[in-house]
């Protein structure tokens, strides 16, 4: 295990990704003292706030680098204190990092077909990866992305830019198609012949349990090699506490070291 010190940061900007007083999504640009050397795509950023309310850190799954790593960005929706309190922060506010920690997701290019599957605000996970497939010029990329609504999608305009293929779902039928987006999935998988892991597909995933539980089991109907970005609670962020255990098939792992990102064939 490998200890990492803490980064000073301060607030670039942080623009809420709705309309309104009631929005509940933010993208929050940080500028680190201390450039990173090299972010994998599924990797996590722990974010700690100049507060005494709260002490312990959050983590955020790291949705983009820029400026030779001098600049990460973050998309955190708003669902307790912790999240509220930094949709005050203004540019120019003090922050505490530790990044990048956790073991993001692998690109293999002897693949011929790489399939991204993101739920909600867990497609965030997975705009990094995009870019960098998009940076190596690998083709027959297909995105799918779903949501409760069309008001949950705001990372979508982000995924267009980099992917003409990209499949919606929403609960709600406000957007897309109708219904589970692992459905989508489903559908698009029975479209090849039965052992559709010879024609060299891959899945990425990351979002809610549920859905990455879905993406599991079709993954391994069909022998397909998967990997999933999984969501827990933690609060070291490296393996310490163990308050974010999994279960795998050598026993429990800790999603903040061991992953975020496991193949689907290793999770129990």
């Amino acid at each position: 295990m490998t200890i990492k010190s803490t980064i000073d940061a301060r607030v670039i900007s942080n623009k809420p990704l709705q309309k309104g007083r009631a929005c509940k999504y933010f993208r929050m640009a940080l500028a680190l003292n201390k450039p990173v050397k090299k972010v994998i795509p599924g990797q996590f950023v722990h974010i700690r706030l100049e507060s005494k309310e709260h002490v312990l850190p959050r983590p955020f799954t790291i949705f983009d680098v820029k400026d030779k790593g001098r600049v990460i960005e973050v998309v955190y929706q708003v669902v307790g204190k912790g999240t509220e309190l930094m949709s005050y922060l203004r540019p120019g506010h003090k922050v505490w990092v530790l990044c990048p920690l956790g073991n993001g997701f692998k690109i293999d290019k002897k693949i011929g077909m790489h399939v991204l599957v993101g739920g909600g605000i867990g497609a965030a996970g997975l705009y990094l990866l995009l870019k960098e497939m998009t940076v190596q010029r690998i083709k027959n990329i297909y995105v799918f992305i779903g949501a409760r609504s069309k008001d949950d999608l705001c990372l979508l305009p982000d995924f267009k830019k980099l992917s003409k293929d990209i499949v919606v779902a929403t609960e709600d039928g406000s957007l897309g198609t109708k219904g589970l987006i692992t459905s989508s999935l489903e559908n698009f998988l029975n479209k090849f012949v039965i052992r559709p892991s010879s024609l060299g597909i891959s899945l990425y995933a990351c979002g809610p349990r549920g859905m990455s539980e879905a993406v599991r089991k079709l993954a391994i109907a069909r022998n397909i090699p998967a990997q999933l970005s999984l969501e827990a609670r933690m609060a070291c962020g490296v393996g310490l506490c163990r308050v974010c255990v999994c279960r795998t098939t050598k026993g429990y792992a800790t999603v903040c070291e061991d992953g975020p990102v496991f193949d689907a064939q290793d999770l129990a």
